[in-house]
């Protein structure tokens, strides 16, 4: 068979977000991978986010709110993290990615989650919770995709493996099989098997985490990506290549960049983070001479324990720590224009001639993101990255606990009229009927 008819195929597993153990530095790793071995398309299985972290972040985020604003609330929290894995998420020009969650790991919020993601990437698609068959046509194939619905690891049978268990199960599901080669994700496990010996009759192999393993199930516990290359449509000639960045993660403190203009105390807090890992603030004491009233007093803090459990740039520990730094947008404006006292690149405007304040308003407004929707009562002002549920909210909680879904027309309408979810963004010039 000729070259024009292999067929390469990314797999990944457990990005994790929201938890302590997810590394955006691996995701993109993992899309280098991918992009090199030019692959058709990537499957990711099961784990885009850290089900059980982020519903314990959110029930917080709800008991803080008041009753009459939890909707919005919960809103804002799902949107923030969409937003969060929609810029941070590599796009692979020209290829698709399938997501599966799995209600072990992703929770429903992580299908609540998918959903929202797929509706602002074009490029990602959401696939069956737990797992479904992928019809390779180039191969003439049916590929099965799998991940747990539960944790199976904690069950009390006699089964070989948690893949195989899982396996079986979902063969037992299922009266149209599960495909003629298998592939498994969610364990942090990498393994090949023919198939040959075990109770599936068909190969299969599973898929390695691309985050930081941080509690140890089985003893092969790997992190990366995979690629199943076909050449033929002999699924036992398939090559399974396991693509492993456990070694990365052992040094990864030492990557961490320390930023310009800290002072001679924070640079050996630092030194000491970078060598050891997470310290508490007593232990820091022990490894900088600094003692803890000097350390608290470096960063504005009376007592606390520090752990840092993710890999961060230190700018970012340092706004962790100063919790009054705000990023804000910013337009630079030079008034006075009309006196002609010098040459600048900033914006000129006239306040007494009136010069240059409608281009002042125009920049202010696309600064901040705000875009103008059309509804009954008139139009609303919202931002860039909010939905339809948020203009709800914006109406009024009552009101936005009753609606269901919406139509549009205008921007982002693909007909006058189309129905469409609450998890649709918002366009400038929108109009929207609930």
């Amino acid at each position: 068979m000729s070259a024009k008819s292999s067929l390469r195929v990314g797999l990944m597993s457990r990005l994790d977000y929201g938890g302590t153990d997810y590394r955006v530095g691996l995701w993109r790793l993992g899309a280098e991978v991918f992009i090199k071995e030019k692959v058709a398309f990537v499957i990711l299985l099961g784990g885009l986010v850290d089900g059980v972290a982020l519903e314990k972040r959110l029930v917080l985020a709800l008991k803080a709110s008041k009753k009459e604003d939890r909707d919005s609330v919960r809103s804002e929290f799902l949107r923030g993290v969409v937003n969060f894995l929609k810029e941070n998420i590599p796009v692979i020009k020209g290829t698709k990615i399938y997501i599966m969650t799995s209600p072990a790991y992703d929770k429903n919020i992580g299908e609540q989650i998918g959903e929202m993601l797929a509706e602002v990437r074009s490029d990602i698609l959401l696939y069956r919770k737990g797992g479904d068959r992928f019809e390779l046509k180039q191969m003439m194939k049916i590929m099965g995709a799998y991940t747990p619905k539960k944790g199976v690891w904690m069950r009390g049978d006699y089964y070989d493996t948690p893949i195989l268990r899982m396996l079986k199960d979902e063969k037992r599901r299922t009266t149209r099989g599960i495909g003629d080669i298998v592939a498994a994700g969610g364990n942090g496990v990498a393994l090949f098997h023919p198939g040959d010996s075990s109770d599936i009759r068909r190969p299969y192999f599973t898929v390695p985490a691309l985050c930081k393993i941080g509690e140890i199930r089985t003893g092969e516990n790997q992190v990366g990506v995979a690629v199943v290359d076909w050449t033929t449509p002999n699924v036992k000639e398939a090559t399974y290549k396991v693509f492993s960045f456990k070694d990365l993660l052992s040094d990864e403190w030492s990557f961490t960049e320390q930023p310009a203009g800290i002072s001679k105390a924070q640079k050996a807090i630092v030194d000491a983070l970078q060598k050891r890992g997470p310290l508490t603030i007593g232990l820091i004491d022990d490894f900088t001479g600094y003692d803890r009233k000097e350390i608290a007093r470096e960063f504005g803090i009376k007592n606390a324990i520090i752990t840092i459990n993710e890999r961060v740039s230190l700018d970012r520990l340092f706004d962790a720590f100063a919790v009054s730094r705000v990023y804000i947008p910013a337009v630079f404006v030079v008034n006075k224009i009309d006196l002609k006292l010098m040459e600048n690149e900033y914006l000129e405007i006239s306040a007494e001639k009136n010069i240059g304040i409608d281009k002042l308003i125009t920049e202010i407004w696309n600064k901040l993101k705000f875009v103008s929707v059309h509804i009954a009562e008139g139009a609303i002002v919202m931002k860039e990255e909010e939905t339809l549920s948020d203009v709800a909210a914006k109406i009024g909680s009552d009101f936005s606990a009753k609606v269901k879904s919406a139509k549009i027309w205008g921007p982002g309408a693909k007909f006058p009229g189309q129905e469409v979810s609450l998890f649709t963004k918002v366009q400038e010039g929108m109009t929207v009927k609930f």
